[in-house]
């Protein structure tokens, strides 16, 4: 296989999986969690459950990369403040925060996904800190 074959072929499984996970939280948002099932999923894709079983092995599968984009997101921001000011970082997570709104609301809201949450609880609390001491610099009063 050429080498431009398989970076094709990883863009279209990056694309498969984003609009899985699209479809997945419109159908969360919709039915809530528990209420839908991978075949809802698979539906609205208009595809088969063995091919979204080739991304994804278990609808919790699903709600795990959900949940782990707003992670990464604010983690990016934690571990990559660069030469932004306080006021700049600030800005960068008001903004991811209104991007991940919509995201937020379903998984937050949700009492079916509360273990999935659990397991990323300490991450966000560590990426907070992590915020709170750029934004307050050394030796805050």
């Amino acid at each position: 296989m050429s080498e431009s074959r398989v970076r094709t072929g990883g863009r279209d499984a990056a694309r498969t999986r984003a609009r899985i996970l699209a479809v997945a939280q419109d159908l969360f948002a919709e039915r809530g969690y528990a209420g839908t099932s991978v075949a809802d999923i698979a539906g609205r894709l208009g595809t088969s459950k063995a091919a979204l079983y080739y991304h994804f092995s278990a609808k919790a599968d699903i709600a795990q990369a959900l949940l782990a984009g707003p992670i990464e997101a604010y983690a990016r921001l934690a571990t990559a403040p660069g030469d932004r000011s306080a006021e700049e970082l600030l800005a960068a997570v008001i903004d991811t925060t209104a991007e991940l709104h919509e995201l937020v609301d379903v998984i937050g809201n949700d009492p079916s996904l509360q273990s999935a949450r659990g397991a990323l609880v300490s991450r966000s609390r560590e990426i907070n800190d992590d915020i709170v001491r750029v934004l307050a610099g050394s030796g805050p009063g």
